[in-house]
């Protein structure tokens, strides 16, 4: 068994073990069974990655079926609420499917459309519940987090898990990624703040959930738990829990000052390289920028990871992620300006809404502003919060009694689909890269990894043109076509197409030094059978190869040279030395720069 499948099949154990212990402890504290089917599947999501893989939309949509399955069941009916906020859910997932026809990275914008889906039959389920309920909904995340803490901190010690649970040393507990999972924990102590009633344990639960967020290293959601404490330690009139939830805050900062002190590599040293200036933080300027111009010239957006497609095309430093790092701007790329205005009006409507409760108003904006920051909108659990502090139960309400069982049948239909699209590439990540292509022939990142096991020239060119069809942007793709033409000595084909890699990724010096290679073996070829004016082209193109690298530079960004990783693109010796020894009859004027 591989690594991949030994992580992947843990994952499932850890999804199972919360799916059992969330049924026993929500039927113990909770006996109105329609909170009890939400409250579990709010429960268990987390423990799923968040949310975050394609596989845990079909477990998100199959639960909100058997959900609204049950509620038809015992009222005959079920209700579709038409407000701003069910109006802009729909736009989402609709721009998520719509996004199909023009989208910029084909095979992942199918999967970005199965994962989202989820969300539309989940709001429908919301819809079926009151405010009152849906308060009693989030009652359970605090629960949640508290476990997640207790049992991902051990697991982080096993090695093959160390580097999930807990990447460079911050806690990431079943999220994987330490800023969301401190911004889940965050909105559980939020839940647990505005309590009217407290018990013992929901002290031990805020200490949990503080230590969390201390542990993570998150230093944006760590701001707003002081902001939240301090308010909370003013606010309340309990001794109790100022003494205790405000302590356990004060022990984390001297942990924090005790641990950078002794420890420098500790995760604590991070609260202490806090400033505007931070490179991490500069970083996500730089993306910004970046993505900016990109948004005013695709108003209907590119598609799941269609940014992460376009990236090395319109970057202007040295970076390679996935998501922008701010989610607003995410959505913007992703599904365009209308469903993500809408979705921005929806949660500003719900925020100013009279009644609305300081727990949601507070909810929605952590979520908004730590979302200005991170993509924590790729997690589905965090969805799932957002839409359940929305105002999906106003607005005019439509009942459905004799049709309810077609639209379930069409509910089934689309999470047949979906999971048809997931189990494709869930059979991506556990590495089955075969399987993976003939489930689903359209899967973009399984022909990239098929490049790298191809030899022959033919199937090399004829798969990377395949990949090419669903992203014109691969940099992999561009470069098999690039071998696949110097190996049959096409060397004019060779140089576009090694030209149109660059442009896809223009700060990789990899990309450059390939390049340089093949340009020079060609040369060596042509003055080894005498074509004199074939070798000097192949020269002169080697000899303003450094000045190509050098406009890189010059058209970096100012924020490129602020950040850790600047632009470095400079010929290493070895291949100075090489271009100092062609021959001056090649040359043709140029010199070397």
């Amino acid at each position: 068994m591989s690594v991949s499948e030994t992580i992947w099949l843990i994952r499932g154990g850890i999804f199972l073990a919360a799916a059992i212990l969330g049924e026993i402890l929500i039927h113990k504290g909770n006996d109105d069974p329609r909170v009890q089917r939400m409250q579990w599947l709010l429960f268990v999501m987390p423990f799923a990655t968040g949310g975050f893989f394609s596989a845990s939309s079909v477990v998100l949509g199959g639960a909100s079926i058997w959900i609204l399955g049950m509620e038809y069941k015992e009222s005959k009916r079920l209700d579709l609420r038409l407000s701003l906020s069910s109006v802009a859910l729909g736009l989402v997932v609709l721009g998520y499917w719509a996004s199909l026809f023009w989208a910029e990275n084909k095979g992942a914008a199918w999967i970005g459309a199965a994962k989202f889906s989820s969300l539309g039959l989940y709001g429908l389920a919301l819809m079926q519940q009151s405010s009152e309920k849906r308060e009693r909904i989030l009652a359970i995340l605090p629960l949640a987090g508290a476990i997640m803490v207790v049992t991902s901190f051990p697991l982080q010690f096993i090695s093959v898990l160390s580097d999930n649970i807990a990447p460079k040393g911050r806690l990431a507990g079943f999220f994987e990624y330490p800023n969301t999972f401190a911004l889940f924990l965050l909105i559980g102590l939020i839940v647990q703040y505005t309590k009217t009633q407290r018990r013992n344990a929901d002290y031990a639960i805020d200490l949990l959930l503080i230590v969390g967020v201390f542990l993570s290293g998150s230093r944006t959601n760590f701001a707003f738990m002081a902001l939240i404490i301090v308010v909370g330690c003013v606010c309340r009139k309990d001794r109790k829990f100022r003494l205790i939830t405000g302590g356990g805050f004060v022990l984390c900062i001297a942990a924090s000052l005790v641990g950078a002190k002794l420890l420098g590599g500790f995760t604590a040293a991070r609260y202490l390289t806090a400033s505007a200036s931070d490179t991490s933080f500069l970083c996500r300027v730089l993306y910004d920028w970046d993505a900016l111009p990109v948004i005013l010239r695709h108003p209907f957006g590119l598609g799941y990871m269609g940014y992460r497609a376009v990236q090395g095309s319109i970057q202007t430093g040295v970076y390679t992620v996935s998501y922008v790092h701010n989610e607003l701007l995410q959505l913007f790329l992703d599904i365009g300006w209308i469903p993500t205005l809408a979705l921005c009006a929806a949660i500003l409507l719900s925020f100013f809404k009279r009644g609305a409760g300081a727990q949601r108003r507070l909810i929605l904006l952590v979520i908004a502003g730590h979302c200005m920051l991170d993509f924590d909108l790729q997690y589905l659990a965090i969805w799932m919060v957002l839409l359940t502090c929305l105002n999906l139960e106003c607005g005019k309400t439509a009942a459905f009694q004799r049709s309810v069982p077609a639209m379930i049948g069409g509910f089934v239909a689309l999470l047949a689909v979906c999971l048809w699209l997931v189990t494709g590439d869930m059979l991506y990540y556990l590495g089955r890269t075969q399987p993976c292509l003939e489930l689903t022939p359209f899967h973009g990142a399984a022909l990239e990894r098929q490049l790298s096991e191809l030899d022959d020239a033919e199937a090399l060119d004829e798969t990377a043109q395949k990949v090419l069809k669903l992203n014109r942007y691969s940099t992999i793709a561009w470069s098999a076509r690039t071998n696949a033409a110097y190996a049959t000595g096409n060397i004019t084909s060779m140089m576009q197409y090694k030209e149109r890699a660059i442009a896809t990724a223009p700060y990789s010096l990899d990309e450059y030094l390939d390049y340089f290679d093949k340009l020079y073996g060609a040369m060596e070829r042509y003055i080894a059978i005498g074509d004199q004016g074939s070798a000097a082209f192949c020269a002169q193109k080697l000899l303003t190869l450094p000045d190509q690298m050098n406009a890189v530079m010059e058209g970096s960004s100012a924020l490129a040279w602020r950040v850790q990783h600047i632009p470095q693109l400079t010929l290493p010796a070895e291949y100075q030395e090489k271009l100092e020894q062609i021959p001056g009859n090649l040359r043709g004027g140029v010199t070397n720069s």
